[in-house]
């Protein structure tokens, strides 16, 4: 393999590390959001009621 290549392949590898961990990012993350908005929302019944 050439230099070229080589890097071509580490750049790829990269990018597909960045993307599968911004996924993983954004699904734990978005899963934290809706627990923190359920609680919230379970608060502001109680509070009402």
């Amino acid at each position: 393999m050439s230099d070229g290549m080589l890097t071509a392949v580490v750049i790829a590898n990269v990018v597909l590390g960045l993307m599968t961990l911004g996924v993983a990012v954004y699904v734990f993350g978005g899963g934290i959001v809706n627990t923190l908005r359920a609680k919230k929302q379970a608060s502001q019944k109680d509070s009402t009621s």
